[in-house]
């Protein structure tokens, strides 16, 4: 793509924003055009500056409802096996999972070298020296690709390495009590480090455009100091005042989106609701930190010369 003028990346992607945040008035014209900007039930999971509003969510769940019936449609007419059909076809609100954005996905089905097993919700029982178990039944297998099922976790866990602060404290060990942060990046404790979210900060399908903005205001703390929030609770207040705009999450199919592991029921009140994200929609969250950078002062953090620690 070959676009002309100065910020026309910016334009871009703050318009992509605006239809994947579900905004109104939208703009009048939709310059990316993918699947993701014509799924605007998505912003449930993500967060919509009209997530509070009883009117909005009867819209969402009204757009999502004709979507997710196109979809099954789609599946009954494609996939010739109606067994098969039937099992695929998804009776979930749409942000429940990750979206899939194939035209080969449906047709493999309907290849003779392929089948589907329903495990009916309960998984693979067993992994047997021939194969797996799975409903009673054993199947012979070369090889196991094991492609779905994982817990959301941080950069630290991924690289299997641990982060340890003050008092010999790590970051897992203190998250287990709660998580408390600073615009979803900085917590206290753990001085000069900076975390790319996702908990507390604004959310969206183009991380690149997230990383950036959270990249921008770590870059005005960090010379020559030694910073930590300087205090735990008022960031973390503000999230779960808008944490109510993204409870649709509560009724979707087991999955980190709705944090199973925790095994919470009611997200305003529970310790879940401390790792959600940002519910009014990742422009109100670039609005609420660009409004912290500008004023200047760098208000709720502990900030102290290297030469004096």
């Amino acid at each position: 793509m070959v676009q002309g003028g100065s910020g026309w990346q910016q334009e871009r992607m703050e318009n992509f924003n605006s239809f994947f945040s579900s905004e109104d008035p939208l703009p009048d014209v939709d310059l990316v055009d993918d699947g993701w900007t014509k799924m605007q039930s998505f912003s449930v999971l993500v967060g919509s500056p009209f997530g509070l509003d009883p009117d909005h969510l009867t819209r969402i769940h009204h757009l999502d409802l004709h979507r997710q019936e196109a979809i099954r449609r789609r599946v009954e007419t494609t996939v010739t096996d109606e067994a098969t059909a039937r099992v695929l076809k998804p009776w979930y609100p749409g942000w429940c999972k990750r979206p899939c954005f194939s035209d080969n996905f449906l047709t493999t089905f309907n290849r003779s070298n392929v089948s589907l097993v329903d495990t009916n919700g309960k998984g693979i029982r067993t992994v047997t020296d021939r194969g797996i178990l799975a409903e009673g039944q054993e199947y012979d297998l070369d090889a196991i690709i094991f492609g779905t099922g994982y817990s959301l976790g941080g950069s630290a866990d991924r690289g299997d390495m641990t982060v340890t602060g003050r008092d010999n404290q790590t970051l897992q060990e203190k998250w287990q009590k709660g998580l408390a942060s600073l615009h979803g990046v900085m917590t206290n404790g753990f001085p000069n480090l900076f975390f790319p979210g996702p908990y507390q900060t604004g959310a969206l399908a183009n991380q690149v455009y997230v990383l950036d903005q959270l990249a921008r205001n770590s870059g005005v703390t960090v010379a020559g100091f030694t910073i930590e929030p300087s205090f735990r609770g008022e960031w973390t207040s503000k999230v779960l005042m808008r944490v109510q705009a993204l409870e649709s999450i509560l009724n979707c199919t087991p999955g980190y989106f709705n944090r199973e592991e925790l095994q919470f029921g009611n997200l305003e009140g529970s310790r879940a609701a401390q790792f959600s994200i940002w519910g009014e929609g990742i422009k109100s969250y670039v609005k609420e930190i660009g409004g912290w950078r500008w004023t200047g002062g760098l208000a709720g953090l502990d900030i102290q010369s290297r030469h004096d620690t």
